[in-house]
């Protein structure tokens, strides 16, 4: 379409006549610009090109260049939805609730364009899952009705650390048995039995028999101290093995 006929079409009010000749709609739709992003319905004329400080609706490009009118200022979005994450339930939807332009502003060559979008989100109780998660793991240890140290030959020292905001404590672990014990630390993003707020170093690691470990555990952070510690001698409790390394590793 040539100018004329765009300016036309837009006052006898045709757009769905021009977003049909729309290159980014149509792009979109091919697949070959913007993939995976998502656009709300146009109603509203073509953003560009306007003639400055001008009220008229219609004042496009009368310059010698004559530009063909064209929504140039578009507001895409996406939600983790459109993705192909529909059946996650932590997944986000995006909606487009108004799209439009702002046609009264004179003293640009372009329309500025607004949306409202509203956004459903997930919310996950993480203090829940926590509790959840370390009763069970806890449960766990008394079916089976066994410890620490008769499995590994791995005692804590001490069995109870009371931490304070900012604050670090050492936990050695002590391996008493004739054989060389590992150790790993389940962090904050592998295991939601230890709160977010807890840090552990090292995180994992080999006793020697008959050796120690230290473990730093900072709290930056908490809501609630004996369900944090609690939860922390739990993971502790169910991630030692024996290793199967030939050679014996130095002492810390």
């Amino acid at each position: 379409m040539d100018r004329d006929e765009v300016v036309s079409k837009v006052k006898g009010d045709e757009l769905p006549a021009l977003l049909e000749a729309d290159q980014c709609r149509r792009e979109m739709i091919a697949g070959r610009a913007f993939v995976g992003l998502q656009e709300a319905a146009i109603s509203f004329p073509p953003t560009y090109k306007f003639d400055k400080n001008t009220t008229n609706p219609y004042a496009y490009d009368s310059s010698e260049k004559r530009r063909i009118p064209s929504w140039t200022d578009r507001i895409f979005f996406r939600g983790s939805k459109r993705r192909g994450m529909s059946h996650n339930p932590m997944a986000v939807n995006v909606a487009s609730e108004e799209y439009n332009a702002c046609m009264g502003v004179i003293d640009s060559d372009h329309k500025p364009v607004f949306s409202f979008l509203s956004l459903d989100i997930p919310v996950l109780d993480m203090t829940r899952q926590r509790r959840e998660s370390s009763h069970m793991l806890k449960q766990c240890l008394t079916d089976q009705a066994v410890s620490l140290d008769a499995v590994t030959g791995v005692s804590l020292s001490p069995e109870t650390v009371n931490l304070y905001g900012g604050a670090c404590e050492t936990v050695v672990l002590r391996n008493n048995s004739p054989e060389p014990v590992e150790f790993n630390v389940m962090g904050s993003s592998s295991a939601l039995a230890i709160p977010l707020t807890i840090s552990v170093w090292p995180v994992r690691s080999i006793i020697p028999p008959n050796g120690n470990a230290r473990l730093m555990v900072t709290l930056t952070d908490f809501e609630d101290q004996s369900y944090i510690h609690e939860s922390f001698n739990t993971v502790l409790t169910v991630l030692f093995e024996v290793s199967q390394l030939s050679q014996t590793p130095k002492p810390f």
